[in-house]
């Protein structure tokens, strides 16, 4: 990506890929390069020659370029009629997957255009996920600080707590004033639709948790709102009843802001917890790396997006395709430790290790998703693949194992 570290294409079996050139001097000879790689620099390096080193080139592939943000709209087949979106001059209805955010809406109009729109990211785990905030996102009316470090920052969801290493920190957050005036807040960089919290109490050692909680946010960080029940009325969440149980409670209709708060209106012993939010970010379009949070690995050469909302299988490859791109292909030792080491660092999503990636069984045979080549047997475990068990594969903690396809597990999109 650099000009200064370079990566050698490898083959299945991890070896360097030496690739077969010409024969005479003017027949095109193309090899294609699996799987695709995303790069800036691109070198041919010789290794066997006929008379002198002596080539033409070129190369096929994809570039990802930044849209023009001049004036993008352009009109597209489409038209609103009898209250159905079709294709023009058909009776085809429009792809759902492709509206975007709030759309369609037959009041601005029965026509469609292409256009520069904000891209959501989508997870459970907005504070502590793959695409989480920074410790300094997290903010607090009080904490205790004496003998304990009770910050906000022990507050992220599964959090452990080290009370017994010098670090000294609680398993949550603990209020050093224990008032209904009390909270606990998080602070997203960009417009977060918040669609559901989930609240823990203290890890282990003392009965201490939040019973009940407000819910408050705010885009400036200044001006608070309330959510309201459908009544009006302020809506009190309940909260945990033991330390260790996620509850989770829906914000229904869901909100949208910078700012969100949670706002302790009963407890047990001390106003102590753990949390997350379940939402989506709201981004501009720009880049694939910049809209979708992918992350790239140039030692196992590929470019990968773990999903952390549960899907189906089916809903899980369109939400990949959403992206451009596909259920991730696990087909070297090297993604499959990098994917690894990625997930363990992550404890909500050690939580339920368990993501769909390509691979499905048909005609007794199990292929990666959407083509032929036969899933390497290499990354199944002892008593897998069990097509009794379902025909798609997920990635484990144990390598690839076969699972229902209607089951909901996050997943991992990549190319």
């Amino acid at each position: 990506m650099d000009g200064v570290t370079w990566t050698m294409v490898k083959s299945p079996d991890g070896s360097p890929n030496l690739f077969v050139g010409s024969h005479d001097r003017n027949t095109p000879m193309t090899s294609e390069v699996t799987p695709h790689i995303l790069a800036r620099h691109l070198r041919i390096n010789p290794q066997s020659w006929q008379g002198r080193v002596t080539l033409r080139f070129d190369v096929s592939g994809c570039q990802i370029k930044k849209q023009n943000e001049q004036d993008y709209r352009f009109y597209v087949s489409g038209v609103y009629s009898s209250s159905v979106w079709r294709y023009s001059g058909g009776t085809d209805v429009l792809n759902s997957a492709l509206w975007s955010h709030n759309n369609p809406d037959p009041s601005e109009g029965h026509c469609v255009l292409l256009t520069q729109t904000d891209i959501l990211i989508c997870s459970d785990f907005l504070v502590s996920g793959l695409h989480g905030v920074n410790d300094t996102a997290l903010s607090a009316s009080s904490y205790i600080e004496d003998t304990l470090d009770c910050s906000p920052r022990n507050a992220r969801l599964f959090y452990p707590g080290d009370v017994l290493s010098t670090l000294k920190r609680l398993g949550g957050w603990q209020s050093g004033i224990a008032n209904t005036d009390q909270f606990i807040q998080v602070t997203f960089s960009v417009d977060t639709i918040i669609r559901a919290v989930t609240v823990q109490g203290r890890f282990e050692q003392f009965d201490e948790w939040v019973t009940t909680y407000y819910l408050l946010y705010s885009m400036d960080g200044v001006t608070w709102t309330m959510v309201k029940s459908p009544d009006g009325a302020p809506n009190l969440f309940v909260g945990s009843h033991d330390r260790n149980t996620p509850i989770t409670s829906e914000v229904t209709p869901n909100v949208t802001t910078r700012h969100l708060r949670i706002n302790p209106q009963s407890w047990q012993s001390r106003v102590t917890l753990r949390f997350d939010v379940s939402g989506c970010q709201i981004k501009k379009q720009n880049d694939i790396l910049d809209m979708y949070g992918y992350k790239e690995d140039q030692g196992a050469a590929m470019l990968y997006n773990i999903i952390e909302v549960r899907n189906n299988q089916t809903d899980a490859s369109t939400t990949c395709t959403r992206q451009y791109t596909q259920l991730m292909r696990v087909d070297t030792t090297s993604k499959l430790t990098s994917l690894h080491n990625t997930i363990n660092r992550y404890r909500v999503l050690e939580q339920d290790y368990r993501f769909y990636v390509s691979g499905v069984y048909s005609s007794h045979v199990w292929r990666y998703s959407g083509g032929t080549d036969v899933l390497n047997s290499a990354f199944w475990p002892p008593g897998n693949p069990d097509p009794t068990e379902g025909h798609c594969v997920m990635l484990t903690l144990t390598g690839l194992t076969s699972v229902d396809c209607q089951q909901n597990l996050y997943s991992i999109c990549g190319i």
